[in-house]
């Protein structure tokens, strides 16, 4: 391996530095901890490491040690080694040497349900006070009205029983863990957080079965119908059946909640942003801490905002038209939800344990400008990442670039969706039955890029796993395998290349007519669709028709053949009219 101007340099058995040979700095340190863990670190204090590593490295300064994790927000640069080395601009931060400390926080015994913060301001001064219940962030700010950031020293007084929202959160019978994490005035920086235990109220004498929750959205139709896609309909569906069937076999189905939206339901199940919010009140009107709770999100993602910027999901009423539209934040407000409001809204509901599943795209005319950006991956990866860390969330991201990335494949589904209903088809079945949530998103998380290896613009998915044991959404029985919806593998065809054989070019528009027609075929996702088309000249292991037509009288013949992969089979079609020539091409291609 050789770079241009660069240098390594070996410090030990673990540490690698990077040099430019012409200007003699330092481009990165890559620190190996062990066979799966690693940091990548700038001189600037930018850092990228695997989720173990974050656990386990430190900074220091002066007496005080900050982990990774408490600089997240603002020196994690997502993908940092290869940014360098494409020579592509990074974050402008302050030196990691410059950072001012926040509050040290003291947290008493729980006494009479009342949890008692005191905090001692130091050179950072006073920001949010944070509180999680076992991992999930009940209050964003605990400070009241009257908190005099002025002071050094201040104590917060909260009743975790009189409020009714945080009561809800704490499960009856059970050690609850509290969490409190101080941030600086300037929000720069989060301590590590300090932690109390707080016993719930006596457990009910007949223990509460769980119950399982499931919202489902998959929007294909837009307002801005140059945005519309295929899939997610179609894939909405299939998941919904899928964990259905799953869910009730463990659950019950008295038990089994699966609220199904899309952009071709009824009023109240149109995948507008005013229903999707009322599925989760209702979710949180019902849900206990024993619960699950599962998210499944298919159609458009967008980022916006740069890196501290959001992850947006777009509803159906979504009727951007350019990339400027969607800085109008009353589009967003209207028309997407974002990161940030999911994360209100899921730690709104008691259920401790939760999953989100993306598999969008973001393409279309209205953000192609925004999927362009150089910073997009890397703030999608971050704006995720905070929900995570939120939320206690278990969540796996398959976005992919642009919807020829996300829709042209020989599956004919979502490639994340795709692997996840494969999953529960027995490819990644706990004992070969139960739905276990860290053995299905390990095993989309490595299909995925096998399945895509020949399509451009999709990346490994992003999965993220809190702290935590895993846990089961679902049993599959033998005989359910096969009622889970699974699109069979089907052919791609790209634009057919046909000419008048006098002329040398196609005079009567048969190559046009026959695309259309190909595509009418493809249509929105039909599950009997036997063809995917795509308007591309040209598409990895992709089928294409070609030949060339004479003209006697009003009568048409054609010579050609549909060249699948190395395999070619030839058509010949002798003294037809315009229409059946168009016709019987067409059928030639739907022949399996």
């Amino acid at each position: 391996v050789s770079f241009t101007n660069n240098q390594f340099s070996l410090i030990n058995n673990s540490e690698v530095k990077l040099y430019n040979l012409e200007t003699k700095k330092e481009l990165l340190t890559f620190i190996s901890i062990d066979s799966t863990d690693w940091a990548v670190i700038h001189p600037s204090g930018l850092f990228d490491a695997s989720p173990n590593a974050m656990e386990k490295m430190y900074w220091v300064k002066g007496d005080e040690l900050i982990a990774f994790n408490q600089l997240k927000d603002h020196y994690w640069q997502p993908n940092l080694w290869s940014m360098i080395m494409d020579m592509k601009p990074l974050l402008s931060v302050e030196t990691i040497n410059s950072l001012k400390l926040q509050p040290e926080i003291e947290l008493s015994e729980v006494k009479n349900d009342t949890l008692l913060i005191k905090l001692k301001k130091r050179e950072g001064g006073f920001g949010k006070v944070s509180v999680a219940i076992n991992n999930k962030e009940v209050l964003e700010d605990a400070r009241p009205k009257n908190f005099d950031n002025t002071q050094q020293y201040q104590t917060i007084s909260i009743n975790l029983k009189n409020d009714s929202e945080l009561k809800d959160h704490l499960v009856d019978g059970f050690k609850n863990n509290i969490t409190v994490k101080a941030k600086t005035a300037d929000g720069f920086l989060s301590s590590r957080g300090e932690e109390v235990i707080a016993l719930g109220d006596e457990p009910l004498a007949k223990p509460r079965k769980p119950a399982f929750y499931a919202v489902i959205c998959g929007t294909s139709e837009f307002n801005n119908t140059k945005m519309n896609l295929k899939y997610p309909v179609i894939d909405a569906k299939a998941i919904a059946k899928a964990v259905s069937l799953g869910a009730g076999n463990l659950f019950g189905k008295d038990s089994t909640h699966v609220f199904l939206l899309s952009s071709r339901g009824n009023d109240s199940t149109l995948t507008t942003k005013q229903n999707i919010q009322k599925v989760f009140e209702k979710i949180k009107a019902k849900a206990k801490p024993e619960d699950i709770v599962m998210v499944y999100l298919s159609g458009h993602g967008v980022t916006y905002g740069g890196e501290k910027g959001d992850f947006y999901y777009l509803t159906t009423e979504y009727s951007g038209t350019s990339a400027e539209s969607f800085s109008d934040p009353a589009l967003r407000k209207s028309q997407a939800i974002s990161t940030e409001e999911f994360t209100d809204w899921l730690n709104n509901i008691p259920a401790l344990k939760q999953i989100m599943i993306i598999d969008a795209c973001g393409s279309g005319k209205a953000v192609d400008n925004l999927i362009a950006r150089r910073d997009i991956e890397s703030s999608q990866i971050k704006a995720i990442d905070r929900m995570k860390d939120r939320t206690g969330l278990y969540v796996l991201s398959g976005c992919a670039a642009n919807a020829v990335s996300y829709e042209a494949n020989r599956f004919g589904q979502g490639l994340l969706t795709y692997s996840v209903l494969q999953a529960m088809r027995g490819m990644a079945l706990r004992e070969n039955k139960f739905v276990d949530i860290s053995t299905l998103l390990n095993y989309s998380s490595e299909e995925v890029p096998k399945m895509a290896k020949d399509i451009g613009g999709i990346q490994k998915p992003q999965m993220l796993i809190p702290k935590g044991g895993s846990f089961d959404i679902g049993i599959i029985q033998e005989s359910d395998k096969s009622l889970i919806p699974l699109s069979a593998i089907k052919p791609v065809f790209v634009r057919t290349t046909i000419i008048e054989e006098n002329k040398k070019r196609d005079v009567l528009k048969i190559a046009k007519e026959v695309d259309d027609k190909l595509n009418e075929v493809s249509g929105k996702g039909d599950e009997n669709n036997t063809i995917i088309f795509i308007d591309a000249a040209e598409y990895p292991e992709s089928c294409s028709i070609s030949g060339s037509y004479t003209i006697t009288g009003e009568m048409l013949s054609f010579s050609g053949s549909i060249l699948c992969g190395s395999k070619e089979k030839p058509i010949k079609i002798e003294n037809v009219s315009k229409e059946k020539l168009v016709k019987q091409i067409v059928e030639e291609a739907l022949k399996k």
